[in-house]
């Protein structure tokens, strides 16, 4: 399991929120000096959706689940998550980061 997410996160040196790069005003303090920081590669699935019919590039492999992952601290992105048979992921499901490739963030349930 990897102990970090590979994705830019920055975070405010004013109030320490994190988000993902680039942004230039902090969304909770307005502050405007930010520094490298990591988050681990744990989440819960917020929210998500199977897909049956999908655009050409990805037919041949529906069904398929993309989620809403919701990273601690806070933080949230769309993402695959990788299970043994599609539509079978729930709400608050844990997952640890897989992946990411030129389609996006790859995870996987959490054993």
């Amino acid at each position: 399991m990897k102990d970090t997410f590979p994705i830019p996160v920055i975070q405010c040196k004013q109030c320490e929120s994190i988000g993902f790069a680039p942004i230039y005003v902090c969304k909770n303090c307005n502050g405007t000096d930010f520094q490298d920081a990591q988050t681990n590669g744990i989440g819960n699935i917020y929210t998500h959706t199977t897909i049956r019919i999908a655009p050409d590039a990805f037919k041949d492999q529906v069904p398929y689940d993309i989620c809403i992952v919701e990273l601690k601290p806070g933080l949230r992105v769309t993402a695959r998550v990788m299970v043994s048979e599609a539509g079978k992921v729930k709400i608050g499901d844990q997952v640890v980061y897989d992946k990411n490739d030129e389609h996006g963030y790859w995870f996987k349930l959490k054993e």
